[in-house]
């Protein structure tokens, strides 16, 4: 068609799009004679192609210098497009001329300041370059438009500062991350471009990453899923490991030894401790205790190795070592800084022990550290009662600290669960009371409203709609315990043989049948 109608330009534009669709073209071939046949035309000519057609005419080109001779007749028809400037500066970049691409981008943020593609270059020099504000500069393309290209660099850099444990204590971080929310507007970046591609597995990977970090661990679920789902997943081995532990945080620990069983064993730090504790909830203590001794061996500090070794003291004591529990604690607290939780931990096992010794050395450590919800010195006293068998006054002391700290939350639920254990008859009432306080100042505290619910069942003397209400309570907040179905079904009981219900006996050995089912 071409050889008939050589003066119809768009026959060799045409031809021009077939030899690009085939990519591979020997340069002794008519395609890269298109620019050159066009470029001859005059500028009155009807049959000329329009500017934006010659753009992208230069844009495909793959060799430099032709391509860069089909932009000069618009810059002078229009040297105020920037259009023409940007798709410069893209050539520029292409062929790694920083300099010129960031003066050519530069031109074109002057004339057109809110041209999204122009920014997006210059955050891509940014990030060639090393510079800090490329996350600035992607950050602002999200807010100019919708770009895949912006969508995603931003997303990257949020990830990769997130991961570089070395900057979280800085004022960059502080700033990027912290003040300018930008774990949401990424992920809400990424979203967007998913929407529109759904083939890329990293993009996939990321958004679920900083899903994780918000909390929604189910979106973040899929998104792993979905990374994993397509073939051109580069890394599914930590894709799945993604995927593994945000299970192990919505309590789905089989599912995680699913995916852990599907890679090889893991090799860094904190791998190895998300494994160690998927076995340890998922009932595997031999693995466990294997995958932390790993991960002692890798840690690069002694808070980091303190932390493992707290952990392997909980899986020994859940063994029932408690000699060998007892000395990996130990080590852990001879650590500086020592873990405090393995300090407390150790201070548990002391009590258990009845080693008052052991007891009170931990505490003395404890208290040089300040780091406690309660007062050291309040636990001190406690403990001591309680090695002596004193449970009285334990509960005077404690309720002279509440007297002195009305609104500390764990020390109304440490009173509670001092008058259930120990004052089971007497102070059934007052124990649910305590425990309804701590619920109060602190509605978020683990289980705390299935010890309201023990509590009143334990006292005779109340009332069956206050109890069923709080059974029905506790098993909205947390219907994955056993025991919150159990006190409902007991306050159904009460509820039902106060007000003479007939049929609530075959009720009651349904439920029961279907719980004895759930626990096998």
């Amino acid at each position: 068609a071409a050889t008939h109608r050589p003066d119809l330009s768009c026959l060799w534009k045409f031809m021009g799009d077939a030899c690009t669709i085939t990519h591979h073209m020997a340069k002794e071939t008519f395609s890269m004679e298109v620019p050159k046949k066009l470029l001859e035309k005059s500028d009155q000519e009807s049959t000329v192609l329009s500017m934006i057609q010659t753009l992208e005419l230069g844009a495909r080109s793959e060799q430099p210098y032709p391509s860069t001779a089909l932009f000069y007749p618009v810059y002078q028809a229009e040297a105020s497009n920037h259009i023409a400037w940007t798709n410069l500066a893209t050539l520029y970049l292409a062929n790694e001329n920083i300099h010129l691409a960031h003066e050519a981008f530069k031109m074109a943020q002057r004339l057109e300041p809110t041209y999204v593609a122009a920014w997006i270059g210059q955050a891509l020099i940014a990030e060639t370059v090393g510079d800090e504000d490329a996350m600035d500069l992607f950050r602002h393309t999200t807010e100019l438009a919708t770009h895949v290209e912006g969508a995603s660099g931003y997303g990257s850099l949020v990830c990769a500062m997130l991961q570089d444990e070395s900057k979280h204590n800085t004022d960059l971080y502080q700033y990027s991350i912290k003040q300018m929310a930008a774990i949401p507007a990424a992920s809400t970046g990424l979203g967007k471009y998913l929407d529109r591609i759904k083939t890329n597995a990293t993009a996939y990977n990321m958004y679920g990453l900083l899903l994780e970090q918000q909390g929604l661990f189910r979106s973040a679920v899929q998104a792993f899923k979905s990374a994993i789902d397509l073939s051109n997943c580069k890394e599914p081995a930590k894709v799945r490991m993604n995927l593994a532990r945000v299970l192990c945080q919505l309590k789905q620990y089989d599912e995680a030894m699913v995916q852990y069983d599907k890679i090889d064993m893991p090799t860094t730090f904190n791998d190895l401790c998300s494994l160690g504790y998927a076995c340890y909830k998922s009932g595997k203590y031999k693995e466990s205790y294997q995958a932390y001794q790993e991960a002692s061996e890798l840690a690069t500090g002694d808070k980091e190795k303190s932390h493992v070794l707290t952990a392997l003291g909980m899986v020994a004591y859940k063994f029932g070592d408690l000699d060998g529990a007892k000395a990996v604690l130990l080590q852990s607290s001879q650590l500086t800084p020592a873990s405090v939780n393995g300090l407390k931990s150790l201070c548990a096992l002391g009590i258990t022990l009845s080693d008052s010794t052991l007891t009170m050395a931990v505490l003395q450590e404890l208290f040089s550290h300040g780091d406690t919800d309660v007062d050291v010195s309040h636990l001190m006293t406690i403990s001591h009662c309680l090695l002596e068998n004193n449970h009285k006054g334990a509960k005077t002391y404690i309720q002279q600290c509440i007297h002195k700290n009305p609104i500390q939350s764990s020390l109304w639920k440490l009173l509670s669960r001092l008058l259930f254990r120990n004052f089971p008859e007497s102070s059934a009432s007052a124990a649910a009371s305590c425990a309804e306080c701590a619920y109060r100042l602190n509605p978020l505290m683990h289980n705390i409203q299935n010890m309201v619910t023990a509590n009143l069942l334990r006292s005779t003397t109340t009332d069956s709609s206050k109890l069923l209400k709080s059974a029905v309570k506790a098993l909205h907040i947390n219907p994955d315990i056993q025991e919150n179905w159990r006190n409902l079904v007991k306050s159904l009981d009460r509820q039902c043989e106060k007000e003479n219900v007939q049929c609530w006996t075959d009720m009651r050995d349904s439920y029961n049948q279907w719980m004895s089912k759930t626990e096998e």
